[in-house]
Formats: structure tokens, sequence, C-alpha cells
């Protein structure tokens, strides 16, 4: 998914500076690391040329590139079980990717919102394009994400991200164009777009009582990273 010199489609280099508060931020970021699963899993649909358009509108942030036109949304799309209501649609005749915040339909709305559904936002990306921005703050939710078909291959070929209760307050890093962090301490807070990695040096498949998914996870942190996306109370990917 996306460029190949995408952020999150680039290997981390073997000479990479380690910032010296890294350790201190990852720490206090709160591992051990939950896997998002369930309620909040971003749900995922593939669209095509035959899929259903419709109107949509955004009640609490614009999203002009999508108002009053027709954009592709699947029967039976759900958004994500969580407050957050994610959903992200993948539109392969287009090439384009949504991302939706708070996914509901229109049926609460007073009658002058003439749409189908009424998310609260929604963010649009290329397909094909560098995969920063979208729905959050470093990429579209699906770029980060562990997919069906990976855990099926067994190799994740580009970074994950991941959300934390300890994201600072303020301007974020590169790659991230936004930032909804939630910590004043400025000294362990972890940025919006910061990448940790796991240790190179570490013999993962010699880790004692390891399963085949998380070697596959743990390999892609050591390539790829992990980039910091979103706040949540707990650390998790």
């Amino acid at each position: 998914m996306f460029s190949a010199d995408s952020p999150l489609n680039q290997a981390i280099p073997a000479d990479v500076q380690y910032r010296a508060d890294g350790q201190t931020r990852i720490q206090a970021a709160g591992p051990p690391a939950n896997l998002s699963q369930l309620t909040w899993s971003v749900p995922v649909f593939d669209v095509d040329g035959s899929s259903p358009k419709v109107k949509v509108f955004c009640y609490v942030y614009t999203c002009d590139e999508i108002t009053n036109t027709l954009v592709p949304i699947p029967n039976g799309v759900y958004g994500q079980q969580g407050s957050d209501g994610h959903v992200t649609i993948i539109d392969h005749s287009t090439r384009k990717v949504y991302d939706y915040w708070i996914w509901k339909d229109c049926s609460w709305v007073v009658n002058f919102v003439n749409a189908n559904y009424c998310p609260a936002s929604a963010g649009i990306a290329s397909l094909d394009g560098y995969g920063v921005g979208g729905g959050t703050n470093v990429a579209g939710l699906a770029g980060g994400m562990i997919r069906t078909y990976e855990v099926e291959a067994g190799v994740i070929d580009h970074a994950l991200t991941f959300a934390t209760g300890t994201t600072c307050q303020g301007v974020p890093f590169y790659p991230a164009l936004y930032s909804d962090g939630v910590t004043i301490n400025q000294s362990t807070c972890m940025p919006i777009g910061s990448r940790i990695q796991l240790d190179p040096t570490v013999n993962v498949d010699a880790l004692p009582g390891i399963t085949a998914f998380e070697k596959m996870v743990a390999k892609a942190l050591q390539k790829y990273g992990a980039y910091a996306n979103d706040t949540s109370l707990t650390f998790g990917f």
C-alpha cells in the first residue's frame, strides 16, 4: 500500500541515530503493548467500480473533497466498535483510500442534511501516493495496520503504527501532519510521528515460546519500526 518512497515502506537504515532520551519515552508510553482487536480494530472494506455510490456529510470537520459528490460505500459497511468509530474504504478503481471517523448513518440528523452517511470527518489519500495524512496523524488508518493477507503470508513489509496515552501536546514530528497529543511533560511524552524500533540485534527466532505471529510482528518492528499515530488510554498497535 502507498508508494515505495512512503515513510511507511522505508526500512530503518543500519546507521540510524537514536534519540538519547528514546528509552525513557518508550518506557513512559506504557509497554507491554496491546494488539487492537475487535473493539478497537479498524474495519477495512475493499471496493471497486461496481460498488454503490452515495452521499456523505461530515458533521464535525468539513470534508470538502467528497461533499456534494458520490463516493463508494459498500453494502453492510460498519464502523469500529470503539468510541472512535473508524472505518477505512479502499477504492481500487479510483486508487483512493477513504478514512472515516465516528461512522454513522444520517438518521439522527435533521432533514436538511441530504446525505446517506454522516461521519464526524473523513480523510482521503491516494493509494499510490506518499501515504501521509489520511484519517489520522501520520498515515491513513490502513497504512500501518496488520492485514489478514499479511498474516497468511507470514510477512509484514511495512512500518506499523501505534497509539499511546503519553503523546505530546504541541508540534508533531515528521511524517505526522497533525497531533492530538495530550501530555504536557515534554521530557517523557511520545511526540506524534515518532518512530520506534525493536533492537535489530535480537535473534527473534531464538526467543523461547515466541509464536509465528509474534515473530512476524517482531521482525517488522526490527526492519521498519512503528510510528506514533494516535492517542489512546493504553499502548497498542
